[in-house]
């Protein structure tokens, strides 16, 4: 599902060599990129029981909640936005990586309260060489509007994964030192960020969020106000094939929580413990403080006898185990999945993704999930259509949405929507 442009074969070659999807703790991340692509295509997982969809209609409704907001123009040919946060109304960043002559360079719009617009922010890779470098900020966290974080990754076909965290100190983004695992072939790629203060933030990752079903171990890493520490996996998963994390959320110094294809972790303030039983194939989550959910994916394919399309996943943390729920499937043809996940009250959540062809945003008032109605940055894809990646909120009648979409030209564009429903 990645667009790929014609330019690297390391993913290929890889997979051609059985390098890819074994149970071994070594890696075949090699020194660069997969196929240059903007597009994320859902995390690596396995096919648990399905959850029970709810069954709707395959057309979707004009959005009459939902719209889009301009963005920026941007320099190149291909965007996308991978996440948004902010400390307020007035002070939202959106984060992701556009193409510019053949080169991936770090994203960052702000939005003002009044229109979003372009900040200048580093890259990492410098010397990579054309159609083969990327720089790409996967996650963003914003303590207030002189203090926020981005995280990603830089690689190209001469230079091997390297992390990004990118400082915001109230008048520029500055590339901060970050650690990478040693380890040779290592996917060394920040997917998420979570911060509690200034002094106390939290990032993880390992394999690139949308890399398909590639082996990787995590990266677990902690800013303490000065310098950025590595911390190892949960020894109880040094056996899994692999162990990427592609979402943090924090409530406490002692109250992390991280979510990947297999079990979600757990923080307690000493060392990072894995959580049996727990959530699956997930790729976001977020808390308001009290509440947390995750969201994902559960993958298509022959269950029990039938075949299946991708469906989405949601899963709230009662007391210390998780629950499920069922979202509902807009396109059983084609699948659906989710991306992104905001927790404004317990009765109040918000998940967005996609529907097919089609960008999706379903809410939870309490009780059960309902479809509201998104808007597309394309009304009327072909193959390729719209995908919502990170939402925030500061309000009911305040929330982003952000993602991408494919024009009608077929360039790939990033998407910015609003929530403006009273």
């Amino acid at each position: 599902m990645r667009r790929r442009h014609p330019v690297l074969i390391v993913l290929s070659v890889l997979v051609a060599a059985g390098l890819l999807c074994t149970g071994s703790l070594a890696q075949a991340a090699g020194s660069g990129p997969p196929a240059h692509a903007l597009r994320r295509t859902p995390a690596p997982t396995r096919t648990p029981q399905l959850p029970t969809p709810s069954p709707t209609a395959t057309s979707l409704p004009p959005a009459s909640c939902w719209s889009t907001v301009p963005a920026p123009t941007l320099p190149g040919y291909a965007a996308v936005l991978n996440d948004v946060a902010g400390s307020g109304a007035s002070d939202v960043w959106a984060v992701g990586e556009y193409i510019d002559a053949g080169i991936g360079h770090t994203l960052i719009l702000h939005w003002d309260g009044s229109a979003w617009q372009r900040v200048a922010s580093p890259d990492l890779v410098t010397n990579g060489t054309v159609n083969s470098t990327t720089n790409e900020l996967n996650g963003v966290a914003v303590i207030g509007p002189g203090d926020a974080w981005a995280v990603g990754y830089g690689v190209s076909s001469n230079v091997p994964y390297q992390t990004i965290t990118e400082h915001w100190n109230g008048s520029a983004w500055q590339l901060v030192p970050s650690p990478n695992n040693a380890t040779p072939g290592f996917y060394n790629a920040l997917n998420d960020v979570s911060a509690i203060s200034s002094n106390d933030v939290w990032a993880v990752g390992g394999v690139p969020t949308g890399f398909g079903a590639i082996a990787g171990r995590s990266l677990l890493m902690h800013w303490d106000g000065a310098s950025w520490q590595l911390l190892p996996e949960p020894p109880e998963t040094l056996s899994w094939s692999t162990t990427t994390r592609f979402a943090v959320t924090a409530r406490a110094s002692n109250d992390v929580w991280a979510v990947g294809k297999f079990d979600a972790w757990h923080w307690d303030g000493t060392a990072w413990h894995d959580v049996p039983g727990s959530g699956q194939n997930l790729v976001d989550i977020d808390t308001n403080g009290t509440t947390i959910w995750s969201v994902g994916t559960v993958p298509g394919g022959y269950v029990e006898g039938y075949y299946s399309q991708p469906v989405p996943v949601a899963e709230y943390l009662n007391g210390t185990t998780w629950s499920s729920t069922s979202p509902v499937v807009n396109d059983h043809t084609n699948g659906a999945g989710f991306d992104a996940v905001k927790v404004i009250a317990s009765n109040n959540v918000w998940a967005v993704g996609r529907t097919g062809s089609f960008a999706l945003t379903e809410q939870w008032n309490g009780t059960a999930w309902t479809v509201v109605p998104a808007a597309q940055g394309n009304p009327n894809p072909s193959t390729n259509g719209n995908v919502l990646l990170g939402i925030t909120a500061f309000s009911q009648t305040a929330i982003w949405s952000v993602g991408y979409y494919y024009d009608s030209a077929g360039v790939q564009r990033v998407l910015i929507e609003r929530y403006t429903c009273h």
